[in-house]
């Protein structure tokens, strides 16, 4: 019958603005009488709303459905709840789970019409023995009578809200649907959003789309479980890139969530300091290719996806020719020339996913994955013939540089990496005799 769509009532406006076959759910909703009515499923999902009266609060229906929420509207019922106490009211509702027959009194505060706060009455019905009105639990909103002023004395007012606002780290908080209801200036600093522009779902916008499942796992783990979880994700449509962690803990029960609070800290400077001393270990420094340490895990990865996956994979081993000579006769300056430019062509040879290190001195090897030993031969033979003719000039002097290449081609997983690459250096040394013989 309602097909899993919130139902939504208009207030005032006469039986024929409600669908007939929604008029018995809120005829059913009447009978519980009350300012404002929602029925909802204990994951906080809204499947009915009806008004019965117009008082000051800022409660409207078209603002506390997903409906209104497609058209633009970004409020959920929780964001009109002061902050300081939408972690208890979402933490009840979780405890009301586990109870059956409940129909609890909670005082709250709650946005007047005016824009400022006044005490609201939110009696929480255990409805899921009425068949006539979809969802489990009904939350009767109604004014508060002068007699409960003195409700919150002792209470600081805005002590949540305030708090949150002292922090450097951003504050964001959520009902159990994933619906952010609370967010502090730092949050939409970090997050890059104005005022409110974290609300809802729209929290999700805010993270580059490569990082959000990553995010959103970390929340449903919350959510599940209710275990602290960390993230860290990059902005979304920032200007330069902008890292951020999010620390994540569940409201309420961690056994029922009521919904979830994340800390934000912004880690741009940091991520970029790990990533330069990252870059610098596994690279390296003159020519900007992986060094030993690098080829080494990117080996041991080719081991592991052929022994998990088949197929095969070839080490080249190669070795400049006449090099040594370079140096002797101009020096290191001219000589780190020489690499710089033989490392420009090697990789201009190769594939993205292959790769080319320096493995030390004047000695570089490729890995080339998912390649027959015929074709790894033709990018044997590419290489020689990219730096073949490579001439080094200095005043009256030329001198020529050229390469030689072993290869190794590994179709098994037992041979090790080490016993590969000494195949590979192997052939290589027999590769560099010919070419002296032929010199």
């Amino acid at each position: 019958m309602f097909d899993n769509e919130p139902l939504w009532f208009l207030q005032a406006l006469g039986d024929e603005a409600i669908p007939a076959e929604h008029r018995p759910v809120r005829d059913a909703m009447a009978s519980y009488s009350g300012e404002t009515l929602l029925a909802m499923t204990f994951d906080a999902s809204i499947t009915a709303v009806f008004r019965l009266g117009r008082g000051p609060l800022a409660f409207d229906i078209e603002a506390v459905t997903e409906t209104s929420r497609e058209q633009g509207l970004s409020y959920h019922p929780v964001e009109l709840i002061h902050p300081d106490d939408v972690v208890a009211v979402l933490g009840r509702l979780a405890e009301l789970r586990e109870e059956q027959g409940f129909d609890e009194t909670m005082v709250v505060r709650a946005i007047h019409a005016e824009s400022h706060w006044q005490p609201i009455l939110i009696d929480a019905i255990d409805i899921r023995g009425d068949d006539r009105i979809p969802g489990d639990i009904l939350l009767r909103v109604t004014p508060a009578g002068d007699d409960i002023t003195g409700a919150f004395d002792g209470i600081e007012p805005g002590e949540f809200e305030s708090l949150a606002q002292l922090v450097p780290l951003g504050i964001m908080t959520a009902d159990s649907n994933g619906l952010v209801v609370f967010t502090n200036d730092a949050a939409d600093r970090i997050l890059d959003r104005p005022m409110g522009g974290l609300h809802g779902t729209r929290w999700r916008e805010a993270v580059h789309p490569d990082d959000r499942e990553d995010l959103l796992g970390a929340v449903e783990s919350v959510m599940s479980g209710g275990h602290r979880e960390h993230a860290t994700f990059r902005v979304a449509d920032a200007d330069s890139e902008q890292w951020v962690t999010a620390t994540l803990v569940a409201l309420g029960n961690p056994q029922h969530p009521g919904g979830w609070l994340a800390t934000l800290e912004d880690v741009t400077e940091r991520h970029r300091v790990q990533s330069a001393l990252a870059h610098r270990a596994t690279h390296d420094p003159l020519t900007g290719l992986p060094n030993r340490t690098l080829l080494e895990d990117r080996l041991l990865q080719a081991q592991a996806r052929m022994g998990r996956f088949g197929g095969s994979y070839s080490v080249l081993f190669c070795d400049l020719d006449d090099f040594k000579e370079v140096n002797d006769r101009w020096g290191h300056r001219i000589g780190d020339e020489v690499l710089v430019e033989v490392s420009s062509r090697l990789q201009a040879c190769l594939r993205a996913d292959d790769t080319v290190a320096r493995h030390g001195g004047d000695e570089f090897v490729v890995v080339c994955e998912a390649q027959s030993e015929e074709e790894a031969r033709q990018v044997a033979q590419r290489l020689e013939t990219a730096v073949a003719g490579l001439s080094v000039t200095v005043g009256d002097v030329s001198l020529e540089v050229g390469i030689s290449v072993g290869l190794a081609h590994c179709s098994s997983a037992d041979e090790s990496v080490a016993d590969l690459l000494a195949r590979a250096d192997q052939n290589m040394y027999r590769v560099k005799q010919r070419h002296h013989h032929v010199g």
